[in-house]
């Protein structure tokens, strides 16, 4: 029969667990009745997790900057912080691009944020929907946006492109 735990090695199996919590990568799974914000680009109508979206901004301004790099929009400011922004819609294959007058979703896990035409509003996942890449609601499909791969891709193409200006 084992003894029981010290107070000490309690505290120290919490604390141990409690940081491990923290040291694991964040499950990118969809859980059933997840909160989304949808959202309109390139005409169409999008949801993405609130978990992934750190900032919401309906009236941004962003600089445009030229650069080798597809859906690159330029750079915009965010909690005193400069970030660049990237065109959804184009990162997409949408038709069209975001308006002039964009709102900017940004990233939770990278300082980086996407143009989008319009914020709709906040809709609840069904628990129990069978395909995790449609929402529906309202009797309306929603693609559901990841941002994260999104964002690998971004870096990808812009490593490429940083080695292509070097030759």
């Amino acid at each position: 029969m084992s003894q029981p735990l010290s107070y000490e090695a309690r505290v120290r199996r919490l604390r141990d667990e409690f940081d491990r919590g923290f040291a694991e990568a964040a499950r990118p799974e969809l859980v059933a009745g997840e909160m989304l914000l949808w959202i309109m680009a390139g005409g169409e109508r999008l949801a993405i997790p609130l978990r992934e979206i750190a900032i919401v901004s309906a009236a941004a301004t962003v600089t445009p900057v030229a650069a080798a790099v597809r859906g690159f929009a330029g750079f915009a400011v965010a909690a005193g912080h400069v970030t660049p922004v990237y065109d959804l819609a184009v990162l997409l294959d949408l038709p069209g691009s975001t308006a002039e007058q964009p709102s900017l979703i940004f990233a939770a896990a990278d300082q980086i944020a996407f143009a989008v035409g319009a914020i709709g509003g906040q809709v609840l996942r069904a628990a129990g929907a069978a395909d995790e890449a449609i929402v529906l609601t309202e009797g309306t499909a929603i693609r559901l946006v990841a941002l994260d791969p999104l964002i690998r891709r971004i870096e990808a193409e812009t490593r490429a492109a940083a080695r292509r200006s070097r030759r």
